[in-house]
């Protein structure tokens, strides 16, 4: 009777066994079961693999179309970043009858949830275990972020994995969300703040209804169902994204964890671009001065440099040098208008989809009667700098600053995302010679690039004041 039970012990671990190392292999090596995918898809199998040599590292293709870019580093232990996209974006919803909930469709995926987690739920496991995943529908791409720490990369890409195939729509949340977004928006209508914005959009773009303003009212029209929907919609093509890896993991152990849970997402066969929604910039100079019923010392301004230009790695440069030389010298200028001009800023940046265009913008506050100096000191600096070029002292300084900014760049993982993803989209690498640019820029370059974009610009203003 002993004999016979040792003997039946003897099978049921035999079978447990098998059962154990079946599971092992269905999951190609993955460590774990996790409960936040408790039915784990079948995994799929890097179909090619090729070298990257822009930036010394691997690209993979996956069996179900999806792109895998892989850049593992020593910058940071313990740290991965990851960033997926694809084309398509808001421009492809294009129904007149969808814009007002288009424009809600990133807060509605982050109250939403994904598979048995809340948002709530996300906050409470970002928080525990050091893990982000982020999904955001912008004007032309559809993309997803990750950071992890490199023992949570099987966390992330289960989250990336459920963004794909679970999100969910959570009707309670919505309700609590258009609650407090209509009780907000109607206590901002009047801040100067808030208001400067909406007439930004407005005497930018006209009755252009893809570029309206969102007010209260607009927020009974957001359709979730249908919002969620556009959601899914956006993310269920993972045939056209790249996704690309940067960090501190290795090759072989982040293989099958990939292969399940971005190759395990059902393709599409679905290809897709970017449509150019033709929601361009109104043409000529213009000023629009508004008014709002709110205590203001200062009237708000804002100044946009706006026109067609090449896109290329020259141009974004000589801009990031154009911004640092009139920020200092404004900043220098306003010393004198402490009390009066207040919280400037500029930006510049050149665009290459939908069209290669060049933006620079101008934001500050001053009191009413210092206005019409102000705005005429922004436009006097930028003919200044065009007629005589900048100093020879200050384009040193800034040159060098720049090039600091650059080796400790290097040192990050950010960067290295970054330049990746922009040498896929704009198909070159846009720091290759970054460099040689500046050592090689003049203060005659400067005056010329200047020149260039004075000549290529028309000049928006918009301003707030108090009634």
């Amino acid at each position: 009777m002993r004999n016979k039970l040792m003997a039946l012990l003897f099978v049921i671990c035999c079978c447990l066994t098998t059962i154990v190392f079946a599971q092992e292999i269905a999951t190609q090596g993955v460590s774990r079961v996790s409960s936040l995918v408790p039915n784990l898809p079948e995994s799929g199998t890097v179909d090619e693999e090729v070298d990257f040599p822009a930036f010394d590292a691997t690209e993979w293709l996956l069996s179900n179309g999806a792109r895998i870019i892989l850049k593992p580093t020593n910058l940071k232990k313990g740290e991965t970043l990851m960033k997926g996209f694809s084309w398509g974006g808001t421009s492809v919803i294009t129904d007149p009858k969808e814009i007002v909930t288009r424009n809600f469709l990133n807060d509605l995926i982050r109250i939403s949830g994904i598979g048995t987690l809340s948002s709530g739920d996300l906050s409470r496991l970002s928080e525990e275990k050091g893990v982000v995943v982020t999904p955001f529908v912008g004007d032309i791409t559809d993309d997803i972020m990750g950071s992890a720490p490199t023992d949570e990369i099987e966390t992330m890409l289960q989250l990336v994995y459920l963004y794909f195939t679970e999100q969910r729509i959570d009707n309670e949340a919505f309700k609590a969300y258009s609650n407090q977004l209509k009780e907000r928006m109607n206590e901002e209508k009047n801040m100067p703040e808030v208001a400067l914005k909406n007439y930004i959009i407005e005497d930018l773009y006209g009755n252009n209804p893809l570029k309206k303003a969102p007010i209260a009212s607009d927020v009974k029209k957001i359709n979730y169902e249908k919002g969620m929907a556009l959601a899914k919609d956006r993310f269920n093509d993972i045939d056209n994204f790249t996704f690309i890896f940067v960090g501190d993991f290795n090759i072989t152990d982040i293989q099958p964890l990939i292969e399940l849970y971005i190759g395990g997402v059902k393709k599409s066969n679905r290809n897709e671009s970017w449509i150019n929604d033709r929601a361009y910039i109104l043409p000529g100079n213009s000023r629009n001065d508004h008014e709002v019923s709110a205590n203001m010392s200062h009237d708000l301004v804002y100044m946009l440099y706006f026109g067609k230009m090449q896109y290329s790695p020259k141009n974004e440069i000589y801009m990031h040098v154009l911004t640092r030389l009139l920020e200092a010298g404004y900043t220098d200028m306003m010393k004198d208008f402490k009390k009066d001009i207040q919280n400037f800023s500029l930006e510049g940046e050149f665009r290459k989809y939908p069209h290669e265009l060049l933006f620079l913008y101008f934001r500050f506050d001053v009191t009413p009667q210092m206005k019409d100096m102000a705005i005429n000191q922004i436009k006097n600096g930028m003919e200044s700098m065009a007629a005589t070029g900048p100093s020879s002292s200050d384009l040193k300084k800034i040159k060098t600053q720049l090039l600091k900014e650059r080796q400790n760049a290097l040192k990050t993982n950010q960067y290295y995302l970054t330049a990746v993803n922009d040498y896929i989209v704009l198909h070159f690498d846009k720091m290759e010679n970054f460099e040689t640019i500046i050592s090689e820029m003049t203060e005659d370059s400067v005056k010329s690039f200047v020149n260039e974009v004075i000549l290529s610009s028309i000049i928006k203003e918009v301003t707030v004041g108090a009634k």
